[in-house]
């Protein structure tokens, strides 16, 4: 199990530097506030994974090693624009940051939903934050954002 816990810091850290990189080539977001983002990303997947070495038994580090990877996940449609994959992933994973969060914040200390009020509240959130997800994949039009820019219209073709 320990395998898999280094397996999960060095994604994380390929991941982070891999979107340090792609921001310094980019337009968004400046290369200094990406190494300051991307750096404190991997700072929470660092505590997070310590946390899960820890306590295996609790769910807590799994929660806290999950939401910074939800949060770097989501600036991906942001750094690699010409990527469908990337564009794909990011949007996917756009607003789950706010029902790991939730899930984290009511299954404290264990990692564990203790009552059917948590549970129901947890679910509740992951569906709500999706109906965005599954209506903007049925919608044809480009956003806003991106048809402002042409220099980000490229990433669309």
């Amino acid at each position: 199990m320990k395998a898999v816990r280094i397996v999960v810091w060095l994604a994380g850290a390929a991941l982070c530097s891999a979107l340090v990189l792609g921001a310094e080539r980019g337009l968004w977001p400046p290369a200094d506030k990406a190494r300051i983002a991307y750096g404190t990303a991997f700072f929470g997947i660092t505590i997070g994974v310590v946390v899960w070495q820890l306590r295996p038994d609790s769910r807590t580090g799994i929660l806290l090693t999950a939401w910074p990877f939800t949060a770097v996940f989501a600036d991906l449609h942001f750094v690699f624009l010409g990527s469908a994959l990337a564009v794909t992933v990011g949007y996917a994973a756009y607003l789950l940051y706010a029902p790991v969060f939730a899930h984290l914040v009511l299954s404290y200390p264990t990692g564990r939903l203790r009552t059917r009020l948590d549970r129901t509240l947890v679910v509740s959130s992951f569906h709500h934050n999706s109906l965005p997800i599954v209506r903007s994949e049925n919608s044809k039009k480009t956003p806003a954002a991106v048809s402002s820019r042409p220099e980000w219209r490229r990433g669309l073709r």
